[in-house]
């Protein structure tokens, strides 16, 4: 048996959190009568920690020619604690091949920090070619995403939920 923290979004889009005990995250389903439910926290051992909402990999390529070292320069700017930092992102910069400059990140908190607004704030910094999503972020990570930027992998846990 586990101790799962959930947000329920109910049809009408009305949010419901609370803690259960169950032996899975099938059982947890069962117990929530829900179809769309977030596993917000399912680590017993950090039951006094702050809930967070779920951790969004996101991967920003800049614009030709854009260099490793331009990538590790903005991650530097934009990282929390960097001089342009945002909370609750963690960033670095990478090359890929074909000699692709890319921003790889963890946002901790999509709530607290949109993609849309990591977005903003690199393209302050650099010019954008294209975005990526690792994983299925909430719905809510997109609020205010731009149209215009290509994202691959651009899938929700609501697309991935609904039956």
């Amino acid at each position: 048996m586990a101790d799962f923290d959930y947000l329920v979004i109910d049809p009408a889009g009305r949010e419901r959190r609370g803690s259960l005990i169950a032996a899975s995250s099938d059982d947890a389903r069962a117990k929530l009568g829900a179809r769309r439910f977030y596993i917000v926290r399912l680590d017993p051992a950090v039951a006094g920690a702050p809930r967070t909402a779920p951790l969004v990999a996101f991967n920003l390529e800049l614009a030709a020619p854009a260099t490793l070292a331009d990538a590790k320069a903005v991650a530097a700017r934009i990282r929390e604690g960097g001089p342009d930092g945002l909370p609750g992102l963690r960033a670095i910069g990478i090359e890929l091949g074909g000699s692709v400059a890319q921003l790889s990140m963890n946002v901790e908190d999509h709530l607290a920090l949109p993609l849309a607004a990591v977005v903003a704030a690199v393209e302050r910094l650099a010019p954008l070619a294209a975005a990526e999503v690792v994983g299925l972020p909430p719905a809510a990570a997109f609020a205010g995403y731009p149209d215009g930027l290509p994202t691959r992998g651009r899938r929700t846990l609501e697309d991935a939920l609904t039956i």
